[in-house]
Formats: structure tokens, sequence, C-alpha cells
């Protein structure tokens, strides 16, 4: 077993050296090697004097030397050194000489923790190696989300946990020295919003269909009293996040957000900008040193028009306290003021890329979803458009996706099939990237499928089937040469699942067999499927099929009948 010594020029330098050693040590045990006090020496130095992200490393037979800027360059730096070793016949580190610096200050990820889904669910230690491993492929922001309609208020003795996670994930990714930022959606509420409060989402006032996610306790800032709440709830849930005092918080209009009534409609250009200013407020109160990012998440996706009259209000002077705007804009389809004019007022924006719920739901129920050709048609889209990126995570199943995104962003690789082979390199212990490159543009062709939900069946028709078994034999030609421990990994597990999921699936006519519930149940461990979670990012096995699909639709169809 090949072993490495990890040294610090100045430990101190660090917000957590043992944090950075622990993560780097995990990295190297799913190699088959280990950290100890004989061996391979890789030597860190932190440069404070480089630019922001910069990394220099030097790699050599017996030893290495990684020159920072940062933490976050630190782990970035071992990353890059963890990149295109040889595994065939003993272990060897290629002989690099590399400096680079990220073309982006902003480079994340955003855990959207709810439904029971992994973020939600899995021991921490778990949750932290996914911030690990943002970090060693060059990320430096983590997001989260504090889902209130939950709860009565932040002292309800449920949201206790629910709470102490997000605080953790944000701790844990400042250990590493990353940037962390708090998601809140403009006028969301607590459980128990009384109906004098109550926000719209009918089809009125201009607006062509309802607002998707609201629980129905949205409060109305255009409602007496109204306001008020929204700001005392806001200032009750910054207030408890002091402790890990987020570096932003980002300002969100839709999806459990927005009002439709005469007074607040158009949401996007009206409400929403009429309560900013007591959101910046509230924020300056309780979390000083926070800046404002503002999303304009849905945009004319309910009703027309927000973008054009948005782009002409942003240059106010009342918003020159927004540090960037968040939107994304899939495959270029982006509004007509931003393709003649771009960006408003001289404005930046962050990209918040969609990697995991393309090709229909349940999200990652049928193993990994690698999408390389759609985001590399967004990325080559929007290169001129995104100063930064937090990609949307439902969970691990997009872990090639996450790769893709933040290697992009960072200007390490814009091509999403070199992304691919890095991901070989670094995670799977293989040479053979190509395969696994042919493998992922094949399960992307073949990810959208039609569910057909009856109260007997659930059937999933795969839209595109043709080349279904020539991934299952890509998969199997792949999985018979992969040494260990890559090849009992999850990494490898959730992308050779999809595989002999799709091909099962295919030759049951859409159906779930025997055969396909003994590779779901693997996925439900993998992903840390418990019993409250929803079938949207559980995987459906015969059980979940029995419990939250046919179960479902009896009562749906009960309902429709007693006229509920």
């Amino acid at each position: 077993m090949k072993q490495f010594v990890l040294r610090f020029s100045d430990m101190h330098a660090l917000p957590d050296a043992d944090a950075v050693t622990e993560a780097f040590q995990r990295k190297l045990n799913e190699r088959g090697c280990e950290l100890g006090t004989e061996g391979y020496s890789v030597q860190v130095t932190l440069d404070p004097g480089l630019p922001e992200g910069t990394y220099a490393l030097s790699a050599m037979q017996e030893s290495a030397e990684l020159t920072a800027a940062d933490p976050c360059a630190v782990m970035a730096g071992l990353g890059e050194f963890l990149l295109g070793w040889r595994f065939e016949g003993g272990i060897a580190v290629p002989e690099r000489h590399i400096r680079f610096t990220p073309r982006s200050r902003f480079r994340g990820l955003y855990f959207a923790t709810h439904f029971h889904n992994f973020y939600h669910t899995a021991p921490m230690e778990a949750v932290y190696q996914q911030i690990e491993d943002a970090a060693f492929r060059g990320g430096n922001a983590i997001t989260v989300w504090y889902d209130m309609h939950h709860f009565t208020g932040i002292d309800d003795p449920a949201s206790g946990p629910y709470l102490k996670r997000l605080q953790d994930i944000l701790c844990y990714a400042r250990k590493l020295g990353m940037r962390t930022c708090l998601t809140m959606l403009s006028n969301e509420g607590f459980a128990g919003t009384p109906d004098r409060l109550k926000a719209s989402s009918a089809v009125q006032n201009g607006y062509h269909s309802v607002l998707d996610g609201h629980y129905g306790v949205e409060i109305c800032p255009s409602r007496p009293g109204g306001i008020e709440e929204i700001i005392r709830q806001r200032r009750s849930v910054l207030r408890a996040f002091r402790g890990c005092s987020p570096d932003y918080v980002v300002y969100w209009p839709y999806d459990q957000g927005g009002c439709t009534c005469e007074s607040c409609a158009p949401w996007g250009t009206n409400g929403f900008l009429i309560l900013f200013p007591y959101f910046e407020e509230a924020v300056r109160k309780e979390l000083p040193d926070t800046r404002i990012i503002m999303s304009t998440w849905y945009f004319d996706h309910f009703i027309d028009g927000e973008w054009e009259r948005f782009f002409d209000l942003i240059g106010q002077d009342r918003f020159k306290n927004v540090h960037w705007l968040m939107d994304f804009f899939p495959e270029g389809k982006m509004p007509d003021c931003i393709l003649s004019h771009g960006l408003p007022a001289d404005r930046e924006m962050i990209a918040f890329p969609e990697i995991s719920m393309y090709g229909g739901k349940p999200w990652g129920g049928f193993g990994a979803n690698p999408l390389p050709s759609f985001l590399q048609r967004s990325n080559d889209c929007g290169e001129k458009l995104y100063s930064g990126i937090s990609c949307y995570s439902e969970g691990i199943f997009e872990d090639i996706n996450k790769t893709i995104m933040l290697l992009y962003i960072s200007g390490r690789e814009k091509d999403a099939r070199c992304a691919i082979r890095d991901y070989a390199s670094w995670e799977l212990m293989t040479n053979d990237a190509d395969s696994l490159v042919r493998l992922a543009e094949i399960l992307e062709e073949t990810l959208p499928r039609e569910t057909v939900l009856t109260a007997e069946s659930v059937r999933f028709r795969i839209m595109k089937p043709d080349r279904v078994r020539e991934a299952a034999g890509i998969a199997r030609e792949i999985d018979a040469t992969m040494p260990e421990p890559a090849r009992s990994s999850w990494r490898w597990r959730i992308l050779y699942l999809r595989a002999l999921i799709d091909e099962s699936i295919l030759r049951n006519d859409g159906f779930v067999s025997e055969e396909t519930d003994e590779y779901l149940r693997e996925l439900e461990n993998i992903y840390r499927i418990v019993p409250e979670s929803l079938r949207v990012v559980s995987p459906p096995s015969l059980s979940t099929i029995q419990n939250k699909w046919l179960k479902y639709e009896a009562e749906w169809k009960s309902e429709q009948q007693n006229g509920d």
C-alpha cells in the first residue's frame, strides 16, 4: 500500500488543517493508499500574495510541492495532485508542473436539504464528504435554504435538528475556507399563517398559471401587517444563522414565493421589489457583514414582461447593495432584453444550473444522470453571461454533473467530455476514460422517460430505448476491469446500476421486476432513503411503488370521486 505524508509550512494559516488532512486521507483511502509518517511527501505552503484561488503544483517522482493563495486553493491544489495517476501495475504519480488561477470568484453548489433526500437524511460525515469533494474539484461556495413551511416558528422543537444540520453544513464549509450562502424566499412563511395574511396563487391579474411550490402559508406584503410579519420571520431565521455568519444571503422571488393579488402583481417587478428594502434592512441588522444576491428565478414563467421591466428598474439607486443577480437560462433560452443588451446596469450574474431534475421524476431514481450534452450546450450559450455558479443539487446521483460544472466555471475544463475524463481519473481509478465518456453520453440520451400511473401499476417508458442494451454492455465491460476499491464505490455503483436498471425495465416493458427491485433497493441504501422520503427523491422499488405511488393514486381517485 502506497503511503503519503502531508506537511504544512504553517498549519495555523488554515481555518482547520485537521479537516483538510482528514479529507485528503479519505481520498487516498479510496485509492487504496494511506496517509502516514513516511512515504511520498506533499509539502503545502500558503502564499497570500498570489491571486485569489491560485495554486502552483510541482509533482515529482518522490515528492510534490503545492503553493496556494488561500485555503480553498489548497483543497483545489490537492485535487489537482490526485489527477492523472496511473494504476496499472501499482500506483504511479505523474510528474506535473502547473499553475492555475480560477476565472470565477463564486464556484458553488446548493444543497437542497428537503424531502428527506440524501442531504436531509445522510449522516453528517457523508454530507461533509460532499463538501470536501466540491472543494477538491475547485468549488469555493456552499449554499443552503431553511425550508420554513414545516414549522410553526424557528423555536419549533421539530425545527431544531433541521436547523442544526444546515448550520453544521455551513460551518464545515467554512472550515475548508469556502464561502457560505443562505437562500431565503421573499415571502415564504411558517406554518399557521392566518387567512388574513395569506398570499394568492391564482390565475389572475395577468398570471396565466398558478404559482408552483406554494404551500398555502406564504404571506402577502400588501395585506395589513403583512410586511411586518414577513420581516419578523426573516429576522428570526437570520438571527439563527449568526453563529456561522453566511457570506451571502439570496433574496428569491418564486418557488414557494410570490403573490398574484392586484396589489402585488406582477410580483417580480412589484411586490418583490417593494418588499426588498425591508429585507435589506433586516439583513443589515441581523448579519451586518453579509452581502445580498438577488434571484430572478422564474421571471416571465407565470406572467409575461417581468424581465423587461426588471431590466430597467435594477439600475436604480435603491438596489445599489445587490451584490450579484442569480438565474439560469438553459441552452441559452434567455429574455430578449438580455440577448439584445446583456445584463442590466453592468450587473454580474451567478448561474443556478439544473443538474438534478432533467429527464423526469423520480430525480435520480434510476441511478446516475450524467448530462454532458445538455450542460455543454448551456455552458457554451452562457459563457459570457455568468460570473459564477451555484449548482442546484438534489442528491449524489448527479456527481458527474457537479464535476462538469465546477471545472467549467473555474476555467479548468470547458469541454464536458474532458471533465468526465478527469472524473474517471479522480474517482474511478481507471485510465480507460473513453468508455466512461461513451457510457455517460448514452445514459443522458436514454434518461427521459414517461411515467404511466394507474391504480394498479406504474410503468416507466424510456423515450429513447435504442441504446439501452449498449449502455449495459459498456457498463459490464468497465466493471469487469475496474480495480478495487473504486469498483465497489458508490460513485461507480450508481452509474453501473443505472445501466442495469434501464436494461431490466426495458426487458419488462417498463415495469419493475424482482430483478429491477434488487438494483433499486441498493440505490435506496446509497441515497439514504427513509420511510419519510418523498417519492420524487426515492428510487421506485416495489415497496416504494406500493407505499408511495399506488397508495397515493388510490387516495387521489377517492378524493375525486367524493368531490373534495
